[in-house]
């Protein structure tokens, strides 16, 4: 556990002048600080005094303490109940006879139960020195750490952090880079389809297109100078980097499980206070830095998410997809800080049905976007890979795009021979990612299959190519909770509906 205190630093001229005067008699000199209060935040931070008396000298035969008041007050800020501490400057001691700096308030504390509180304050003359207000580290060891760590990391989700962004369309464009671009067009008689923010990419080797996985984010705050970091895990070359920024040895080791553990603890033992993100913060963070999709603007709101009980749903042990769960509507345009995201995130959980866990280490949120006219898809530079075993140090892009499940089927038939290329250059990873990828194509058709299958109940007649029988089967959707329920009135005058079977 860190812990910081609130204290007043003792100026090095101040220092000096106090060894001028009393003479350190132990081998340690300290002289450093007067503590105002053990377990403090930057609000504990007390004014610049106006002064401070040095107001007596005791030595316990191992410590030598100094008594300290300042503007006029002479005890530490306690909790209510606690044994009163004294304001008091640890002077020189000798570790070698058991003592540390945090025995001096006991010695006080004896003189005081012996020969009254006043015996404490000895001195004929008092000693003005200087010392600023500050907040101080008391560090933890590298084990107490890494304890901390490891808890930190029990929070992290198993799977990937993924959310669907979903709108209707009927209509395509090709943009200026020559991406076609599905969109709804209010005077286009083409059938209905749903389209999704996706993302393009060649990190194995193979282009693919698939949705965002994104992993949490643990977010670093250094209290004494408010510097703030964002720790990207699973990710060597953000891990590595980290360390450098504060000055840590980094690890011979290409494990990152272990390099997250080690840069974790090294970060609390310097005195940074961690916070890993939920799994819900991870997801909005991920759709807008790899989608494009910026879900706390007021064009998106979350259209009662789809919780699929699963940890992973690109791991390819997946063998089946379980049915739609319903839950209420949540709107995201309220959303202004991190804390309203966590409130709504709880909602989120509150509402899950009783045969999906609260706790569950995987959701997928359905987020229905009224159009993605004024969304950007992203389009990263290069990126250097450093998660995929094989592929260090090797270039891949990164590429939002808004595509329909048959274009993305399209993309992964494109892909097969790269695929087997690669294989034969002795990539293992370019076959993986296209098992991978195909599972992920299929999950997704049985999602669209849902999502359909809620807007024929609203009346709103999309197509899909979907051929699973899992469509056509009754599972009690309720019209109200489906992702569509609050569509833009707009959209909805603009649709004509039309009875059309799946």
């Amino acid at each position: 556990m860190v812990n910081y205190y609130a204290a007043y630093q003792i100026d090095e001229a101040s220092r000096q002048q106090l060894q001028d005067i009393f003479k350190p008699k132990y081998p340690e000199v300290v002289a450093h600080h007067i503590t105002h209060k053990y377990g403090a935040g930057p609000e504990d931070v007390p004014a610049p005094p106006r002064n401070v008396r040095v107001v007596g000298c005791h030595d316990t035969g191992a410590i030598q303490v100094l008594a300290v008041e300042i503007d006029g007050r002479r005890h530490q800020e306690t909790a209510p109940g606690a044994d009163r501490k004294y304001y008091h400057i640890t002077f020189s001691l000798d570790r070698a006879q058991g003592v540390s700096p945090s025995k001096s308030n006991a010695a006080l504390r004896k003189i005081a139960a012996e020969q009254g509180e006043e015996a404490i304050y000895n001195l004929p003359q008092p000693v003005d020195i200087k010392a600023l207000p500050k907040l101080l580290l008391d560090p933890p060891t590298f084990e107490e750490a890494s304890q901390e760590a490891a808890e930190i990391l029990s929070h992290k989700t198993l799977g990937p952090n993924g959310i669907i962004a979903y709108a209707v369309v009927n209509d395509e464009k090709v943009r200026a880079d020559g991406t076609p671009e599905p969109f709804f067009n209010p005077a286009s008689q083409k059938p209905l389809k749903l389209a999704y923010a996706f993302f393009e990419t060649d990190r194995t080797g193979v282009p693919v297109i698939s949705a965002p996985g994104g992993t949490q984010d643990v977010v670093a705050t250094n209290p004494l100078t408010g510097q703030t970091l964002e720790i990207e895990l699973t990710k060597e070359s953000a891990l590595r980097k980290a360390l450098a920024i504060i000055g840590a040895d980094v690890p011979n080791t290409h494990d990152t499980d272990k390099l997250e553990h080690y840069a974790l603890a090294k970060f609390i033992e310097k005195g940074w206070q961690l916070k890993i993100e939920d799994s819900f913060t991870a997801a909005v963070r991920e759709a807008k830095e790899e989608q494009g999709i910026d879900l706390t603007s007021p064009a998106s709101y979350i259209g009662a998410p789809q919780l699929y009980d699963r940890n992973a749903i690109t791991k390819r042990t997946i063998d089946r997809i379980e049915k739609i769960h319903r839950a209420p509507l949540f709107d995201i345009r309220n959303v202004n800080s991190i804390a309203d995201l966590k409130g709504l995130t709880d909602d989120i959980r509150a509402a899950a049905p009783p045969a999906v866990s609260a706790e569950a280490p995987q959701r997928l949120f359905a987020i229905q976007v009224p159009g993605f006219g004024d969304a950007t898809p992203v389009n990263l530079p290069d990126k250097i890979e450093s998660k995929i075993q094989g592929r260090e140090g090797a270039r891949f892009y990164e590429k939002g795009r808004f595509v329909t499940l048959e274009q993305m089927a399209a993309r992964l038939d494109e892909a097969l021979p790269v695929a087997k290329a690669e294989q034969d250059k002795g990539n293992p990873s370019a076959g993986r990612e296209i098992v991978a990828t195909y599972e992920r194509l299929q999950i997704f058709r049985r999602i669209e299959a849902g999502l359909a299958k809620q807007l024929r109940a609203q009346g709103i007649a999309v197509t899909t190519d979907v051929p699973f029988a899992d469509a056509d089967k009754p599972d009690n959707i309720v019209a109200e909770y489906a992702g569509t329920a609050r569509l833009p009135e707009g959209l909805k005058k603009l649709i004509t509906p039309k009875p059309q079977q799946l």
